[in-house]
């Protein structure tokens, strides 16, 4: 079981869950999408010392694999630009070791680490030039509070980030779009009345 840290370049769209069910997705993007069912766990401690850290901790299931995912919750070198470290494990709980900053992070409250919300998540993926395109219509919940949502993302996977771009206007060209600032473990904090916290912006 070995730990892949990298760096995720992304841009993300957020938009009206009514206006997805009225797009034809697969005649913008140029084919039929690869569909997956998601279902995850994001964990803290009951006072949001993960969050209050910059990191996020989730384990997502899709069908029979469960990967563990750690985000930093703020941009590395940019907007679009987020440290990961993820591997995949055996069952429901977190594995807390040195790959990666969780352990650091909270030291001796990683003791009270435990589920504070889930995400269901139906999500289409594409491929276009060096592109993961992920559509996602979603719901957070946290105890007896829900959300809907949806939004889509644009990840390099060999392009340049002027092509997230491209498609982006693509994508605004057909549909009411807003920049999607917030991450969905941001939607879950903000669900259980925890604001993200701040950042200062990248150098210009």
């Amino acid at each position: 079981m070995t730990c892949k840290e990298s760096e995720e370049v992304e841009l993300k769209l957020a938009f009206d869950p009514r206006d997805c069910e009225s797009m034809d997705w697969a005649e913008l993007f140029g084919s039929e999408p690869r569909r997956i069912r998601q279902f995850a766990v994001y964990f803290d401690t009951p006072d949001h010392a993960l969050a209050r850290a910059g990191l996020s901790l989730r384990i997502r299931a899709e069908g029979t694999r469960r990967v563990q995912t750690v985000k930093s919750r703020h941009a590395a070198t940019g907007t679009f630009v987020r440290s990961e470290w993820e591997f995949e494990v055996e069952h429901e709980t977190p594995v807390l070791d040195d790959r990666t900053p969780v352990q650091a992070a909270l030291g001796a409250q990683i003791g009270h680490l435990a589920p504070i919300f889930t995400i269901d998540n139906e999500r289409a993926v594409w491929n276009v030039g060096g592109v993961e395109i992920a559509l996602d219509e979603a719901r957070v919940s946290a105890g007896d509070k829900a959300l809907l949502f949806s939004e889509i993302e644009f990840e390099a996977k060999g392009a340049d980030v002027a092509a997230l771009f491209r498609l982006a206007r693509r994508v605004a060209g057909v549909v009411p779009v807003d920049p999607g600032i917030a991450s969905k473990a941001d939607r879950g904090y903000r669900l259980l009345g925890d604001a993200s916290p701040g950042g200062k912006a990248a150098t210009v």
